[in-house]
């Protein structure tokens, strides 16, 4: 994501930009996987997936400034809703995983 970004970023704030994106997107995987690490079964889910719309809001709020509250919220739960739907799919359809 990092990449991504200076890819995308003009020269004078690339390096910058791009640390801060690698950084949140890190800190967005590991916040999430945390509860298996204490709790297993529907508690872990429950909290994990309370931590990833807790994230989706503190990132919706913080893109309302630019985008309005309608549209930064719909494309930051819609982007959610669309990696939840890949990742149940993916775990329903691939041989062995489980579900």
């Amino acid at each position: 994501m990092g990449g991504g970004e200076a890819a995308s970023s003009g020269r004078s704030n690339m390096v910058n930009r791009a640390l801060v994106m690698g950084a949140c997107t890190f800190l967005g995987v590991i916040v999430v996987a945390l509860p298996y690490f204490f709790v297993q079964g529907p508690v872990a889910s429950v909290t994990s997936l309370a931590l990833a719309l807790a994230l989706g809001a503190a990132i919706a709020e913080r893109r309302r400034r630019e985008l309005g509250s309608l549209l930064a919220y719909g494309l930051t739960f819609g982007v959610l809703a669309v990696a939840i739907g890949v990742t149940s799919a993916v775990a329903v359809l691939l041989p062995g995983s489980g579900a």
